[in-house]
């Protein structure tokens, strides 16, 4: 089974963003998070996440804006070749 996103919640539920969460599938760490604006351009990329979840750091925060669609996928190992999960779509209201 493939690595598969589940839509962050934005804001989260104290005002602060949510996590990026995934189910690993048949992939293992280090994974590759990759977020792209509406135009599918590449926004920002977080390499190393070595668990199932990220959350925003200030940069990253600072380079999302509300009234935004953003794309997102994540990339891990299967097995010496690499899993890419399905690409996730999120808006911040």
């Amino acid at each position: 089974m493939p690595v598969a996103t589940a839509a962050p919640v934005w804001p989260g539920a104290s005002g602060q963003p949510a996590p990026f969460r995934w189910s690993a599938g048949d992939s293992a760490p280090p994974y590759r998070l990759v977020v792209l604006d509406e135009a599918y351009g590449e926004l920002l990329v977080r390499d190393g996440i070595e668990t199932t979840a990220w959350t925003p750091d200030p940069a990253a925060c600072a380079a999302l804006q509300r009234g935004a669609t953003y794309h997102w996928l994540v990339l891990g190992d299967d097995r010496g070749r690499p899993a890419a999960s399905p690409l996730g779509s999120f808006r911040i209201d």
